[in-house]
């Protein structure tokens, strides 16, 4: 039986009204929780959902990792490699899964799931393999990701269509490294560049007819980084000067950039609502809701700790508004969770 409250509840959260003041606590409602742990599991971690209500992420046992599908009506999937790791990152529409997959000798590629089961990895050449630090992402059968060339020096973006088995190689111009983020539905690609170095970085938007825009986010920031893309092409990421990241963006399609002090924005749906998360002066994590008007609301699962490293994460919301992540209790244990809000 699913580990949830159909009824309405209510959930501690924090809300901020100015810039770098404490968080004070109020109460919201929310039409159900559901806290998500694969069965037999010691760690759950929700990724992506998308608008089916399907969620992926990671789960771990006292003996490996795999990845795992959550249908919308609560079964479980395990997935993966029988050697090797899996870190799934994105959901399409359809229910195709995209991730990263690294083989027993540490290199490391894309990988799909089909809604059939069946696993592939995309290998460009035999000798370069995919960034491994930044996440895979897909839309409408288009998965987009980076790879190493230059023998590890330099990583360039490439935009995989695996049902017609074609890829396209980009790069941003003049850059040393272009490490795509996230697609829409529409092929537009938004990512990270940098020049000879890793640091500082900048954004790009790359059109489904490969045109370039370029951008740095934050004024007082120098380093840019992109987490997401919705479907009208609204961007949005975070800035620093140095890690931790110090304050996140929005950028609209016409090119207006939005500072969102709120914290580190990881996701947004297509009606320009965005989760994210933060920490506060425990160290614990907060997640927090903005909406497309710039309300801010911070959050804490029922369960989530307060403790240091402890607390909620939100990594996805889907366009009906329903939110997944995951939260690490006192015990410094791990459950993915699904949130739908009450709608206004």
């Amino acid at each position: 039986r699913m580990n949830f409250w159909s009824c309405l509840a209510t959930i501690s959260v924090m809300t901020a009204t100015v810039a770098g003041a404490q968080p004070s606590p109020v109460r919201i409602n929310y039409a159900s929780f559901i806290s998500i742990n694969f069965p037999g599991s010691t760690f759950t971690a929700s990724a992506a959902i998308n608008d089916a209500g399907d969620i992926t992420g990671s789960y771990s046992t006292s003996e490996a990792g795999y990845g795992f599908l959550r249908t919308a009506d609560g079964k479980f999937v395990s997935f993966g490699p029988p050697q090797g790791g899996i870190t799934p990152t994105a959901i399409d529409s359809d229910g195709t899964v995209a991730g990263l997959y690294t083989n027993p000798q540490y290199a490391t590629y894309a990988f799909v799931r089909s809604p059939d089961g069946t696993f592939s990895t995309h290998v460009i050449s035999s000798d370069c393999c995919v960034h491994g630090i930044q996440a895979v992402g897909i839309s409408a059968g288009m998965l987009t990701s980076a790879f190493f060339t230059n023998f590890g020096q330099n990583t360039s973006g490439f935009l995989w269509i695996p049902k017609q088995g074609e890829h396209t190689v980009f790069n941003a111009p003049e850059a040393s490294n272009t490490i795509p983020v996230a697609i829409n539905a529409s092929g537009v690609i938004a990512g990270d560049y940098t020049f000879q170095n890793y640091y500082p970085g900048y954004a790009f938007i790359r059109m489904s007819d490969g045109t370039f825009t370029e951008f740095g986010a934050c004024s007082g920031y120098e380093d840019t980084t992109v987490t997401a893309i919705n479907g009208p092409g609204t961007v949005v990421g975070g800035c620093s000067s140095q890690y931790p990241y110090a304050s996140g963006f929005v950028r609209l399609p016409a090119g207006v950039i939005t500072n969102v002090t709120a914290g580190w924005p990881v996701a947004i749906n297509n009606a320009g609502v965005i989760v994210g998360y933060t920490t506060i002066s425990s160290e614990a994590y907060l997640g927090f809701i903005q909406s497309a008007e710039g309300a801010v609301t911070y959050f804490n699962v029922p369960g989530g700790g307060t403790g240091a490293g402890e607390g909620t994460r939100p990594t996805g919301i889907n366009n009906d508004g329903t939110i997944t992540g995951y939260y690490i209790d006192s015990s410094f244990n791990g459950h993915g969770f699904l949130l739908s809000l009450v709608k206004p």
